[in-house]
């Protein structure tokens, strides 16, 4: 018996019940596979680490909601946990130890860190030839802020080619490396951009305090017209041993804020904040300038025990201790960095022409600062400004 009716029934008079039904299938298959691409792009790939899907893409492309509070366990924990630290270590120190010139070393280092800086995830890296004959080249990797990326916190290292300490300055660079690859990690934004910053001490850097800084020199002088935007200026160095705080440069009023903004650094030990002033560190330039400056204290029995002490060792030589020690400074410098960029308001406003005349003279430097020739190129940079028209605290971020 066939069961196809003679005459078949009609719906609305123009399609027969199996168009009718092959019409519906075909709707809903489309619909399925229209879905599909989408929904296949939102699912998390196998074993997806915890930040999936707020990986930073540039300014405001991830999630921003979490504090430096809440985002310190994990970082700490991304910070000591498997990271290329000492893989970045060695490869770094072997190219400052080499024996070429220290122009070529300087040029292969500065390549290198391009790479291993994109790789962490900063946001733009670029290099800065500045300065007379010979030049310096500085390097400069930024995470973006996602409110006030005009404003910034900086955090420094020097790129010493000279090879005198191939090792601590490999060790500081790939600490500074690594502290954007955890921060990239975190899936989160500050709300002022970070900058991080090798200094170039020039191939033929010689002649005392003053000549081993000439990249921070040349970087203060390439930025001057935007000093005012520098919220803070920062030196871990790490390499040196386990930091216990930070000197602030004679800034007292800075105390209170300094200590509730890096309160999430406490299980790291950062709690001492002094007021002295290290002549010699990356950011006196700034400090100068009237930059709140952040300096890395460290535990009195840490004397002797850092990459300094220890340059004659065999280049990226790393004991695991060691491996720890500069583990927990890359904790540092981010959770430290991050917290400073994402405070509610400017950490704290930078000082005039006056006020940094007045630190000087209560800490009694004047004679160490012409000794050592900062105070001929602090002088150089005054003569191009009125001393009393900088205005204090410019950027209100």
């Amino acid at each position: 018996m066939s069961l196809q009716a003679s005459h078949p029934i009609q719906f609305n008079r123009s399609f027969p019940v199996s168009s009718t039904i092959f019409l519906a299938v075909f709707v809903i298959l489309s619909a399925i596979f229209a879905f599909a691409p989408t929904a296949a792009a939102q699912l998390p790939p196998p074993n997806a680490p915890p930040s999936w899907g707020q990986v930073p893409q540039g300014t405001g492309a991830c999630s921003v909601g979490k504090t430096c509070a809440d985002l310190a366990p994990a970082m700490i924990r991304d910070a000591l946990g498997p990271s290329p630290l000492d893989e970045n270590v060695r490869a770094l120190a072997k190219i400052l130890s080499s024996r070429s010139d220290p122009a070529s070393r300087e040029s292969r280092a500065v390549n290198w860190a391009v790479e291993a800086f994109k790789r962490a995830g900063a946001d733009q890296v670029r290099t800065e030839r500045l300065g007379p004959p010979p030049q310096t080249e500085d390097l400069v990797a930024e995470v973006r802020g996602r409110d006030y990326p005009k404003d910034y916190v900086l955090i420094a290292a020097q790129l010493d080619s000279s090879g005198t300490y191939p090792l601590a300055t490999a060790e500081n660079a790939a600490v500074l490396i690594d502290a954007v690859r955890v921060i990239h990690a975190s899936g989160n934004l500050p709300r002022r951009s970070i900058r991080f910053v090798l200094f170039g001490t020039g191939a033929e850097a010689s002649g005392g305090t003053s000549a081993s800084l000439e990249g921070v020199w040349a970087y203060v002088r390439q930025h001057r017209a935007e000093i005012d935007r520098i919220a803070a200026a920062v030196v871990v160095d790490a390499a040196a041993g386990p930091a216990d705080g930070y000197s602030l440069g004679n800034r007292p009023d800075m105390i209170a804020n300094i200590r509730s903004a890096l309160e999430p650094l406490r299980s790291l030990g950062i709690r001492d904040f002094t007021q002295g002033l290290s002549l010699r560190s990356e950011v006196t330039p700034f400090w100068l300038e009237g930059v709140l400056t952040l300096v890395a204290t460290f535990q009195e029995d840490a004397t002797g025990a850092g990459a300094h002490a220890r340059a004659d060792r065999n280049a990226g030589s790393l004991s695991p201790s060691e491996l720890e020690q500069l583990k927990r400074g890359v904790a540092v410098a981010a959770l430290t960095a991050y917290a400073l960029a994402d405070a509610e308001s400017r950490i704290g406003p930078r000082q005039s022409h006056s006020q940094v005349q007045q630190a000087i003279q209560s800490l009694g430097i004047e004679p160490k600062l012409k000794s050592t020739g900062l105070w001929d190129e602090w002088q150089k940079m005054q003569a191009h400004t009125a001393p009393d028209t900088r205005k204090r605290g410019t950027s209100p971020h």
